[in-house]
């Protein structure tokens, strides 16, 4: 470990950090705070001394105790430290750092100063040329960005970003628009598609996008038994005459081809280069340069078909709830006409509605008590949309009854009780699972009040 986390460590260990102030500790107890031999120990605080940071007096004698002294600037040693943390994606450090229950405070509203101004649009000054960077937090965890087998929209407005399809649906034109392939075409039966891909496509990885490409992409979802198997199964034989043209021969017509060829689960991938969610290798605008469970960064493609990306880099940080900044980014202003914006103030507020929710459901597959509707309302009522909304204070979230948004804006959702859950619970029959009724429906409530407290202490969102 570095002298510098080594000191870090320390620090974080200790009950007083005003420099100046001479401090009793002995070798032992640093031994155990920097997890290293006593004999190390001794090593690291004789570089401390070297370089400034502290000053140490061993103990000698009997009745003597061993004080150390910080001398350096306790409130810039810790905002260097967390802005390294940073610049080197160790987000959870960070956040572990910011929210130290040792932290004084001046030091702490300092560190959120840092922590606040990374997101948004940043321009970072690089060796070569200033980076126009975009950082954004989030706060769900991330899930797969597999085409095959992406299932949030998140994720897959991310992949959009680094692969490409055939073709892509137009929702505001109701229409189909070029991407990789520039035209297309089929027979009077449907029962043939033939592609014209573009010229000079290349991978991020530096090589010409061919048929073959498109071929594996399809053979693929096959052979990882994709849940997009269905939209290829009807794909009787795929030939690719030469490196600019690729057919598809179906076993029955098809009118709605083309929405299948523009499905993101047949995002374009390369036939040479095994499949890695670290490193995904595709056609986009940006190419992904890291991938962990903490953070995703995207940086702009030089060598992208069509014109290069504005930004030079975009990267998504997953924080929690509490380490939310509350931002909003600057966004291309669109007509004050447009449904999706609205005056506030002197700007122009523009919104934009994730569409997607939060639900729970039941695997009808096994045997058990979620097959009675009764416990299925129970259900319903303990985990009431209206008040987690209410006392989670999620302004931007509103009740789902339909993975429709129009359809749950029409709806009504009336508050439930506890005592609502309780007595459907009653109604159940707890007999079909293997249980008794009285018993069971006792530890149901008990576990429904548990889980309410969970909800409403906000480690939980809103359905």
């Amino acid at each position: 470990m570095k002298s510098h986390e080594h000191f870090l460590q320390m620090l974080l260990g200790l009950p007083e950090w005003e420099p100046g102030l001479a401090q009793r500790i002995g070798i032992k107890e640093l031994s155990e705070l920097l997890c290293c031999t006593p004999r190390n120990v001794k090593l690291i605080l004789r570089k401390w001394e070297k370089e400034g940071l502290l000053k140490w007096q061993p103990g000698v004698g009997r009745g003597h105790h061993s004080t150390l002294t910080i001398l350096c600037d306790v409130g810039q040693f810790l905002s260097d430290s967390f802005q390294q943390l940073l610049a080197e994606g160790s987000i959870r450090e960070a956040v572990e750092l910011l929210q130290h229950k040792s932290l004084p405070v001046n030091v702490k509203l300092r560190l959120q100063e840092v922590w606040n101004a990374q997101f948004g649009f940043v321009a970072e000054e690089g060796e070569a040329r200033r980076q126009d960077v975009l950082r954004i937090p989030r706060e769900r965890a991330f899930s797969t960005v597999d085409p095959a087998f992406v299932a949030v929209s998140a994720e897959s407005h991310f992949i959009q970003q680094i692969c490409h399809t055939l073709i892509i649906f137009d929702p505001a034109t109701q229409s189909f628009r070029p991407q990789l392939a520039h035209a297309w075409e089929s027979n009077r039966e449907m029962t043939s598609w033939t592609f014209y891909l573009r010229k000079g496509v290349r991978f991020h990885h530096g090589r010409v996008l061919t048929g073959k490409d498109v071929a594996y992409t399809v053979q693929r979802l096959i052979d990882l038994d994709s849940p997009y198997r269905w939209q290829v199964e009807d794909i009787a034989s795929i030939e690719h005459p030469d490196d600019y043209t690729i057919i598809f021969h179906l076993r029955e017509p098809n009118g709605f081809f083309l929405h299948l060829a523009a499905s993101i689960a047949l995002s374009v991938l390369p036939y040479d280069v095994p499949f890695s969610e670290q490193a995904i290798v595709g056609t986009g605008p940006f190419r992904m340069m890291e991938f962990t469970e903490d953070r995703l960064v995207l940086g702009a493609f030089d060598d992208y078909y069509r014109e290069r990306a504005i930004l030079d880099r975009v990267e998504i940080w997953r924080v929690t709830a509490a380490e939310q900044t509350g931002m909003r980014y600057q966004l291309p202003e669109m007509p004050a006409s447009s449904s999706a914006t609205r005056e506030c103030g002197d700007s122009l507020n523009i919104e934009f509605q994730e569409i997607g929710c939060h639900y729970m459901n039941f695997n009808f597959r096994k045997p058990g008590i979620q097959h009675d509707f009764a416990f299925r309302q129970a259900i319903k009522h303990l985990l009431d949309p209206v008040q987690m909304i209410a006392e989670l204070k999620k302004e931007h979230y509103s009740p789902a009854g339909s993975f429709l948004p129009e359809r749950s804006r029409q709806m009504t959702f009336a508050p439930s009780t506890l005592e609502e859950a309780a007595a459907a619970t009653l109604s159940a029959d707890w007999h079909s699972a293997g249980a008794e009724k009285h018993d069971e429906s006792r530890v149901f409530v008990r576990a429904s009040r548990s889980a309410r407290r969970y909800v409403h202490d906000g480690r939980s969102a809103a359905t």
